[in-house]
């Protein structure tokens, strides 16, 4: 089941790199973020949000 984090991003055709430079968090943690492994601060959830031009809510459930 694909996180709705990666869903977004491939549907854009961004790759984790493209989301790095237009998010400014590391591809790293982009990974660790897809795969379930770390949850993202709120920072990061904003920045990742405004370089999908989506909701936050719409990248992340309430629990993350």
């Amino acid at each position: 089941m694909l996180s709705n984090l990666r869903r977004n991003r491939i549907l854009q055709g961004k790759t984790q790199l493209d989301l790095m430079l237009e998010s400014g968090v590391h591809q790293t943690f982009i990974s660790l973020f897809e795969n379930g492994y770390r949850k993202p601060n709120k920072i990061q959830k904003k920045n990742l949000a405004k370089a999908l031009k989506v909701p936050e809510n719409e990248l992340f459930s309430e629990d993350n």
